[in-house]
């Protein structure tokens, strides 16, 4: 779909392969909902590219993980 969302993929890739490592077995995921996500790649918002490759990783997490969602923006966009 494009680099951006490469980038978000690879990193949620990254954390969540990483998260068995952990003596913690905690994460959390910080969601830019800012105005800059309202910004468009090849047609589709970045915030829905983010949207979906969060739904997408969300799906392998391990059922015992200890999982917090937090999302910051700062627009009268509207919520995430």
């Amino acid at each position: 779909m494009g680099l951006f969302r490469n980038l978000m993929i690879g990193v949620l890739l990254i954390i969540a392969a990483a998260m068995p490592s952990f003596a913690a077995e905690r994460a959390i995921i910080v969601l830019d909902g800012s105005g800059s996500m309202w910004a468009q790649i090849d047609g589709k918002a970045r915030i829905t590219i983010a949207r979906e490759t969060l739904a997408s990783v969300l799906k392998d997490i391990p059922a015992d993980l200890e999982l917090g969602f937090m999302s910051l923006w700062a627009s009268g966009k509207g919520q995430l």
